[in-house]
């Protein structure tokens, strides 16, 4: 494995490197320098789906900071009321 490809990174590549080792060293190399690239790109997205729902969930308490409770219905339409957020849109999860 090429440096900075490890964990779940290394075990999507993993084959994909057997493949492009049998086309040859021309390819092995290409292969692994696009997992490098892909994976340092990767590491420099946004954050993720999982933790910007939970940052805009806890901004919905926050502004109703006398709730202990919200009804799912209310917090779906709460999210789906954040103009900077996805939530409002059809979003496609990954």
């Amino acid at each position: 494995m090429p440096p900075g490809v490890s964990d779940r990174a290394a075990d999507v590549w993993a084959p994909l490197f057997a493949i492009a080792d049998l086309a040859g060293d021309l390819w092995a190399r290409r292969a692994r320098d696009a997992a490098v690239a892909l994976v340092a790109a990767g590491a420099e997205d946004e954050t993720s789906w999982g933790i910007r729902l939970l940052r805009d969930i806890l901004a919905v308490f926050d502004a109703n900071a006398a709730a202990e409770r919200i009804a799912s219905q209310d917090l779906a339409t709460r999210l789906a009321e954040i103009e900077e957020a996805p939530w409002g849109t059809s979003v496609a999860w990954p």
